[in-house]
């Protein structure tokens, strides 16, 4: 990254940048300047703003150059970069770089606090994987994975910072501060010497997978010439040793990463992240061999290169401009952006690059989200597969979309289309991992598939698709948001058949954990629902909760003149059967003017 100098006193809490982005509160400073939480005034949200103070114009064009890079890149385990900008400030020269605002804490304060579980860093792992893949596919290395640039939110998600912007120039830098240390504790040994590719990342991460399964780091010197030292020359030690409990195949996958030249070490990230999942899952994953013929490089080219196509970085920020515009804005407009930007694209870069593949899959993707029925997101496929390959991120999404769509249709070849998601489903397991969104939602997808036609009255019907889902919520729990539909609505189908098959307490249970989350509220329940959940409750034995929510329920269905109707009889019948049960169990005289 551009060498910028923090300045303590340019600019203060208060300030606004541009006349849009209010500086809040100081939140730390690193290596790139000083951090704040501010406050975007044009789009009245709360942002991640950091400014500093360029040594020269050469470094201010850097910046720039950067910025743009990491402003295209959009993915869920990635901060997203909304603005950027080189200002003059009270007669000085200022960068700032504004981003989303991560509400959690860093891995770095997790560790302090122990180890975590085996699964939980490999799952962090896993998404950390998720996100380098994506960014290296776009020609960025982060170039500084260490657990402070690594934020675990709500919900246990995770996100990436720093992405195309934590490039240093160590010869202008304090070598004595306290970020190079911490950020040389993770360098790979070709970053000493200035030459990097996407493997240094993993050899990072492969120092963060050590920190977190022993507690410690692979190499512990005190100065940067004596992490340099070790960083070159000086063997890495095995997890094993610190944690006896870690198997031979662990022990493997982090010396493989610590290799010393690059070559050595997995050929990207998405082969690191099919390892992990192995390891979580108890298998021994196939660790390729060295092959006897010379192969091609499969790694990322140094990111920036001088050489870089200008043409190429500009079409990208407008790409990036465009995946940026929300869901629900004018698709005349989006339609009208990239209809200029894909046919500038083929001939610029040629129809089968990846930039322009990637803007041609992002209008055929938006249209189909728009109207399923929509066929460019079909025909594009093909395209993706002789670009991006059969184990590119984008392919799969694109496909599991397409069959997760089919697989709804009642005129589909089920037997077909679920044997074809079932394979999506593998490949996706095997390259993103088990708890990637786009895994979660072909499964999902499939799931409710298989759960087409079942009836709500028949038993069995009931049972077996309780079955299908009960089996897929943990899972959904634990990689996806509490917000998606997903994740949601398999949730409350699972509580719905519980209820249906009087397992009243398990019902009770899976209605609580949704309410919760603030989904009877957020989206008010259907009546029948929220009769459902009081009902679940009384019969589990918690009739005091079970006579208040049925109150409130023949009162909202008076309000909306339904009190006579069957469902307000059978609150008001339900309500006075809980309180006498809670009276006869708390010995409570009946009072004269009470109900029931």
């Amino acid at each position: 990254m551009a060498v910028i100098r923090r300045e303590e006193n340019v600019p203060q809490a208060g300030d606004v940048l541009d006349g849009r982005y209010r500086l809040d509160s100081r939140l730390g400073a690193g290596g790139f300047g000083t951090v704040w939480q501010g406050r975007d005034l044009r789009m009245n949200r709360d942002v991640a703003v950091k400014t500093g103070v360029p040594d020269n114009v050469e470094d201010a064009r850097r910046f720039v150059r950067e910025a743009e890079l990491a402003g295209s890149l959009a993915h869920p385990h990635i901060v997203t970069v909304h603005d950027f900008a080189h200002i003059d400030w009270e007669e000085r020269e200022l960068v700032y770089l504004v981003m989303e605002l991560v509400r959690g804490e860093s891995l770095a304060d997790v560790l302090r606090r122990g180890l975590p579980g085996f699964h939980d860093s490999v799952g962090w792992a896993v998404r950390i994987c998720s996100a380098l893949e994506a960014a290296h596919s776009a020609g960025i290395v982060h170039r500084d994975i260490k657990p402070a640039n690594v934020i675990i939110g709500a919900a246990d998600t995770l996100k990436v910072l720093d992405f195309g912007i934590a490039r240093r120039q160590l010869s202008r830098t304090d070598l004595t501060g306290n970020g190079i240390i911490g950020t040389a504790l993770y360098m790979a040994p070709e970053r000493f010497r200035g030459a990097v590719d996407a493997r240094s990342d993993l050899y990072s991460l492969g120092c963060l997978l050590m920190e977190m399964w022993t507690g410690r780091l692979p190499f512990l010197g005190t100065s940067w010439q004596e992490l340099y030292a070790q960083h070159i020359g000086a063997p890495p030690p095995r997890p094993s040793a610190f944690t006896p409990s870690l198997s031979a195949t662990a022990d493997q996958l982090v010396l493989d990463l610590l290799s010393k030249e690059a070559v050595g070490r997995p050929p990207h990230a998405a082969a690191v992240a099919q390892r992990l999942t192995s390891l979580a899952q108890g298998a021994e994953p196939t660790v390729p061999r060295p092959s006897t013929t010379p192969q091609p490089p499969s790694y990322t080219p140094t990111v920036l290169d001088e050489g870089a196509e200008p043409v190429r970085a500009a079409l990208r920020r407008r790409l990036g401009q465009i995946v940026a515009l929300p869901d629900d804005s004018d698709i005349g407009e989006f339609q009208e952006l990239l209809g200029a930007l894909i046919p500038e694209a083929q001939r610029e870069l040629g129809p089968d690059d990846p930039l322009t593949t990637e803007a041609v899959l992002v209008r055929a993707r938006r249209l189909w989200l728009r109207d399923p029925t929509d066929t460019a997101l079909a025909r594009t496929v093909p395209k993706l597969r002789r670009v991006f390959g059969e184990q590119d991120r984008r392919t799969i999404e694109a496909r599991a979309l397409l069959l997760g769509h089919q697989i709804q249709s009642e005129h589909a070849d089920r037997t077909a289309v679920t044997a074809k998601m079932r394979e999506v489903i593998k490949v996706a397991q095997d390259v993103l991992g088990p708890f990637d969104p786009v895994t979660l939602h072909a499964r999902a997808e499939l799931a409710t598939g298989l759960c087409k036609g079942l009836s709500q009255d028949r038993f069995e019907d009931v049972k077996r698709r309780r079955a299908i889902l009960e089996r897929l919520l943990p899972d959904l729990v634990r990689g996806l948001p509490a917000e998606d539909s997903h994740r949601r609505d398999i949730h409350l189908t699972v509580a719905d058949d519980a209820y249906l098959m009087q397992d009243y307490e398990t019902a009770a249970r899976y209605y609580d954990e949704l309410a919760a989350l603030g989904d009877s509220k957020d989206r008010r329940w259907p009546a029948k629902t929220f009769f459902a959940h009081a009902r679940s409750l009384g019969e589990s034995g918690e009739f005091e909760r079970a006579a208040a929510m049925l109150a409130q329920l023949t009162n909202t269905l008076a309000d909306e003149g339904n009190a006579r109707s069957y469902l307000g009889s059978e609150a008001r019948r339900l309500e006075s059967r809980y309180r006498r049960r809670l009276r006869r169990q708390t010995h409570q005289p009946r009072g004269w003017f009470t109900r029931g």
